[in-house]
């Protein structure tokens, strides 16, 4: 396994000497959607780097589409056990996170400049300068887009740069990192390890079963995907498994703060349970 090194989408900014210009800590703001990718590139940096780590999760709801507001409180649910666990296996890094409506507008999808501009209106608030860093979490058996000498990648990396520049009204912005080599999704479970890896979720449809749990579909391409490299597969009675991983609680974050108030209010209104 090639541990890679992390390449830029641009030209690093450098004094007229050829020093880099900047004198405090690097600031690495990774977009972390809860998949195997952005989780690998989140613990690398925690680990191997003496960066001032954030973390950012843009969560996507289409109005009152279910299946999308499933799938954002799936990820969310994920994100909140992978963040203890990094914590503890690593060290404390600072999470945000953004929403995105989309119900009103016809045939919008998702994609990467729509969520690097996202990721960047967070790189303000946190004050970055030309001279940090965003983070994707990009691998070499399901993005072909991304290698390096494609087309594809050159425009992928003028699209994100414009995304950038459109954040934050200028042409000095942080660039996009990615790593170099793409990792293999096999190398990044292994580093990861059988604490983390059965804590991502990669399914694109989850189901609601019982009392608002979430499991994966097993059916998407992400799942059969999934499937290729996880070395961990569910099975019915492993512990840490697909049931395991996938039973997540749903916070319902796609409703105002007041809902969510609304139910836990009404619990302790009507008293402790009778024994």
């Amino acid at each position: 396994m090639s541990d890679g090194s992390l390449c830029p989408t641009g030209r690093p900014r450098v004094s007229a000497d050829g020093q880099s210009l900047r004198a405090r800590i690097t600031r690495s703001l990774v977009l972390w959607s809860g998949g195997l990718d952005s989780t690998y590139t989140l613990a690398r940096l925690l680990e191997h780097t003496c960066d001032e780590v954030f973390s950012h999760h843009v969560q996507v709801v289409r109005g009152a589409d279910d299946d999308a507001r499933h799938l954002a409180d799936y990820q969310h649910g994920a994100l909140e056990i992978l963040r203890g666990r990094l914590i503890a296996r690593a060290r404390n890094f600072e999470h945000s996170v953004s929403r995105v409506d989309l119900g009103g507008v016809a045939g919008a999808c998702v994609d990467a400049a729509l969520l690097a501009f996202m990721a960047a209106q967070a790189a303000r608030a946190h004050a970055f300068t030309p001279f940090d860093r965003v983070l994707l979490g990009v691998n070499a058996d399901e993005d072909p887009g991304w290698s390096p000498d494609s087309a594809a990648c050159a425009l992928r990396r003028a699209r994100l740069a414009r995304a950038l520049r459109a954040a934050f009204g200028c042409d000095e912005v942080p660039h996009i990192y990615l790593w170099e080599p793409r990792p293999e999704k096999t190398a990044m479970a292994t580093y990861l390890g059988r604490a983390l890896v059965p804590a991502t979720v990669s399914c694109l449809r989850p189901r609601v079963q019982g009392a608002g749990e979430a499991h994966a579909c097993g059916e998407c391409r992400k799942c059969r995907a999934r499937a290729a490299w996880d070395p961990w597969p569910a099975t019915a009675a492993s512990a840490g498994g697909e049931a395991a991983r996938t039973r997540l609680p749903f916070r319902h974050l796609a409703q105002s703060p007041s809902e969510r108030r609304a139910p836990a209010a009404a619990a302790s209104a009507s008293g402790p349970p009778a024994p």
